[in-house]
């Protein structure tokens, strides 16, 4: 699924929406490794959230600096950034109704 996301993107040929669109899937697999690490570890204290998303944090640091409002995919850059935040909807405490509509 991944490699149609990174071949249509190629196939636009604008660099600004390849590096948004390579951050924005970097996101997601990380989302997907702590999902799959929920699956086999205990919760972790609140001081390791830092270590464990810091990564992540970088990540959208790294891609909101690429947003220059003069490019003309500044939107393209922006939205891929916003969506990041995707990844830390597993550290907020939620109803099950709540998640499953974010979903």
């Amino acid at each position: 699924r991944v490699a149609a996301i990174e071949a249509a993107v190629k196939d636009i040929g604008v660099k600004e929406v390849e590096e948004a669109t390579a951050v924005y899937l970097a996101s997601i697999k990380m989302l997907r490794q702590i999902m799959v690490a929920s699956g086999q570890c205990k919760k972790p204290k609140d001081s390791d959230w830092q270590k464990i998303l810091g990564p992540v944090m970088e990540l959208g640091g790294k891609a909101q600096k690429a947003c220059d409002n003069r490019s003309d995919y500044f939107q393209n850059q922006k939205a891929m950034a916003e969506a990041m935040n995707i990844v830390t909807f597993c550290v907020g405490t939620a109803p099950g109704p709540h998640v499953q509509n974010v979903l």
